[in-house]
């Protein structure tokens, strides 16, 4: 992301939850017959609202390397986007909806997306189909075992993407990165945090980007209690 300044977003059919595709199992009835959802021109990834969480750091861990969170204004995030004017796309950045695993209560949260929003409109305007556009309210929405993550979701329909395609990427300026936070297991004395810090300072100035080591473990000596028998 900050070597090659640009953001890569991945297609839905590669994300591990099979709740976020409810949408291959949904159709829009019409007159003439149903007809079938499709996501294949939509692109996804997940930031969130959450300051810090162990719970989430622990899930993102892949290795024993070291690895980060970085903070970013959404206004940031999605200028490269806002200057391709490219009308094939269009860009959504929004919460997720949480909701209890029952029909009823998904079906409410997603009534409640398409309540909030004048996509519909959007969409039509553009000549893309309702069936091209529907997708997007199951990926919004989220059971309520994920709520610890506080999700916003960052959404790209592109109408230019090919079908075996599973990502699109788009440019991005690292400078507006405003922090990033190394994850609270690798010491600031291991020869890996040095390295990591170096190679992010090559593209992030010192000025406007806070680089650190996560303190959620670090200095519980103040909150030692000296009892008094």
């Amino acid at each position: 992301m900050v070597e090659k300044k640009c953001n890569t977003l991945l297609r839905p059919s590669t994300w591990d939850d099979p709740y976020e595709m409810n949408y291959s199992n949904s159709v829009i009835a019409t007159q003439q017959g149903d007809i079938p959802l499709t996501a294949q021109y939509w692109f996804g990834q997940s930031w969130s609202l959450c300051e810090e969480s162990i719970i989430m750091w622990q899930a993102f861990k892949r290795s024993d390397e070291p690895y980060v969170k970085i903070k970013v204004e959404s206004n940031n995030l999605i200028k490269g986007l806002k200057e391709e004017n490219n009308e094939l796309r269009i860009v959504v950045l929004d919460y997720i909806r949480y909701f209890m695993p029952t029909v009823d209560n998904y079906q409410e949260k997603v009534k409640e997306v398409i309540s909030m929003h004048p996509w519909q409109d959007n969409f039509e305007k553009r000549g893309i189909g309702l069936e091209e556009l529907y997708p997007v309210y199951s990926l919004l929405t989220k059971r309520d075992i994920f709520k610890h993550e506080e999700e916003v979701r960052l959404l790209l329909f592109d109408k230019s993407s090919s079908d075996s395609q599973e990502s699109t990427s788009y440019s991005f300026d690292p400078t507006t990165i405003s922090e990033v936070i190394v994850d609270p297991w690798t010491s600031k004395d291991d020869s890996k945090f040095y390295k990591i810090v170096e190679e992010l300072r090559l593209h992030l100035p010192k000025e406007t980007t806070c680089i650190r080591k996560s303190e959620i473990f670090s200095d519980s000596s103040k909150f030692s209690t000296r009892y008094v028998k």
